[in-house]
């Protein structure tokens, strides 16, 4: 999670939002980031998941994150609009075997608030699966398992 803040900080975001969904009655751990950041273009989002498109001083953290969303299970979403911001959402079963440990989210966070002081995070736990889905389907550029090869 630290990865997809400081990319949304990177972006630009004065805002962004950290939702943790955790259903088990489904068996499904969510996380997804959503920023008012400057957004990407559709070329730009096709490539969000190639470590090497970035060039220099690129982070593995949204390839990092999509390849244990689909070793745990699950897959990686996310939307962008150039001007309005990005959402990347992450999907793991919780039964399984290779889910890593959730971590320090408070320190996480108060490691965010240190390096970019001018963007707010935060932290909805519990979210409704409908409310993403439809956030995430309002944006134009869309990647839908894309990370998932």
């Amino acid at each position: 999670m630290l990865d997809l803040l400081r990319n949304s900080a990177k972006a630009g975001a004065r805002r962004a939002v950290l939702y943790v969904r955790e259903d088990r009655k489904a068996g499904v751990l969510e996380l997804c980031v959503e920023d008012d950041g400057r957004g990407m273009d559709g070329e730009t989002l096709d490539s969000l998941c190639d470590p090497f498109s970035g060039g220099a001083g690129s982070h593995l953290g949204v390839p990092l994150l999509a390849d244990t969303a689909r070793r745990c299970g699950g897959g990686v979403r996310a939307g962008s609009v150039p001007g309005r911001g990005t959402m990347v959402r992450a999907l793991f079963s919780l039964s399984h075997p290779d889910l890593p440990p959730m971590g320090d989210l408070a320190g996480t966070l108060a490691t965010v608030k240190a390096l970019h002081p001018a963007m707010s995070v935060a932290v909805r736990y519990g979210a409704d699966a409908e409310e993403l889905d439809k956030k995430l389907d309002g944006f134009e550029n869309s990647l839908e398992d894309g990370c998932l090869r």
